[in-house]
């Protein structure tokens, strides 16, 4: 008797999140769905308990955990390489160790929605973000008031998905794992390449929380390091996509991040005199 097709791999990196994983798992084993699915986690050897709380999960959930357990700390990006080979299923949901799901009927709504509208590639929701776990300083993440749609011309401009709400057909290829190891933001990149697939569709609801804490991928990020970030990786992505949207790129540069105050007169004339190459 052949076992029942996985619809949905959830992809899931994690390292130093003691705090947070168990929360994270129990939010996807708790989806409610008609379909099956998997959660493939990789664990790039914590030094503290992380490891041992998703084997304890990986035993209570053989059927539905699958584990990629780093024999060396790899660092974030063979990591999150390695949990993509894995992911094999007809769509691919992401949800990082620190963050977690708040609907248990989230999957379901967003299989729905693709399943019924070939021309999206994805689509994602709102989160609310929280910094170290503290109700009182939490935001929605996303602005928009309605659902809606975009495409590449609106993700190119500026990262604004949250990368745990995020449900994609898996059209992941050896290529884009290849292009994302050089990539900084690596979800950016994610984002705009589903975008080359098909639409994107937002759905306006609150299904999942976003933690900022200082173990954080980017906590600690001054404004200018900030701006510096998002302009390399505007030139990563640049390169990545064969430099075929040079110049709408070097139009977004100047109009969102150049265009500052006197504050930033040295990060101004360093990335003029690299966009006049």
């Amino acid at each position: 008797m052949n076992e029942p097709e996985i619809t949905v791999s959830v992809f899931m990196v994690t390292y130093n999140h003691e705090k947070y994983i168990a929360q994270a798992i129990e939010s996807v084993i708790n989806q409610k769905t008609n379909f099956q699915f998997e959660l493939v986690i990789g664990e790039d050897c914590s030094t503290d308990n992380t490891r041992t709380i998703v084997e304890s999960y990986k035993n209570k959930y053989p059927a539905i955990i699958k584990t990629v357990f780093q024999k060396h700390n790899v660092g974030i990006k063979a990591n999150v390489e390695s949990v993509f080979v894995n992911c094999k299923s007809k769509y691919v949901a992401i949800l990082e160790g620190d963050d977690y799901w708040t609907d248990n009927n989230k999957l379901q709504k967003q299989i729905d929605f693709l399943e019924n509208n070939l021309d999206y590639s994805c689509c994602f929701h709102n989160v609310k973000t929280i910094v170290d776990d503290n109700k009182s300083r939490t935001w929605n993440f996303c602005k928009f008031k309605n659902d809606r749609s975009f495409t590449f011309d609106d993700i190119i401009n500026d990262n604004f998905i949250p990368t745990c709400s995020v449900v994609f057909r898996n059209n992941i290829t050896w290529d884009f794992l290849i292009k994302l190891r050089s990539i900084m933001a690596g979800d950016w990149f994610l984002h705009i390449y589903n975008s080359e697939k098909g639409k994107i569709y937002f759905m306006n609801e609150f299904m999942g929380v976003y933690r900022v804490h200082p173990n954080g991928q980017w906590a600690g990020l001054t404004q200018i390091e900030g701006i510096r970030f998002k302009i390399n990786s505007l030139f990563d992505i640049d390169r990545a996509f064969d430099f075929r949207n040079t110049d709408k790129i070097r139009e977004i540069i100047f109009k969102m991040y150049l265009n500052k105050p006197v504050g930033y007169k040295d990060l101004i004339k360093h990335y003029k005199k690299r966009l006049k190459k």
